[in-house]
């Protein structure tokens, strides 16, 4: 989904529907959901291996660890990049459920394959 939202957002760039302000926020919460998940691949990766207590303490840990540090990486963008806020808000909002209902999908099958 956040690849479609990617091309839609280069096509309105392209043919100047949104301004440059606009897709750069919109870019800016894309990537930033993505690191989310990326960093939830790492942690997935070495909890799926592991005994229930520490996988449920690699998980707990990253969620923990991911929620904060996204705190602060989205407060950090709101506070000194002059984009549009609304724009970032709203676009990582929707990529960042969109990555949760995948990371959802991805430790259930995990979690079958034991």
């Amino acid at each position: 989904m956040s690849v479609i939202l990617l091309c839609l957002t280069i096509g309105c760039l392209f043919f100047n529907y949104i301004s440059i302000n606009t897709g750069i926020s919109i870019f800016a919460g894309i990537g930033l959901a993505l690191l989310n998940f990326l960093v939830f691949a790492v942690f997935l990766s070495f909890a799926v291996n592991d005994s229930g207590s520490k996988f449920l303490i690699l998980t707990l840990g990253g969620i923990t660890f991911r929620l904060i540090l996204m705190l602060i990486v989205i407060l950090l963008i709101i506070k000194f990049l002059k984009i549009d806020k609304f724009g970032f808000i709203f676009t990582f909002f929707i990529s960042y459920t969109f990555f949760l209902i995948y990371e959802i999908i991805l430790i259930k099958d995990r979690l079958g394959k034991k």
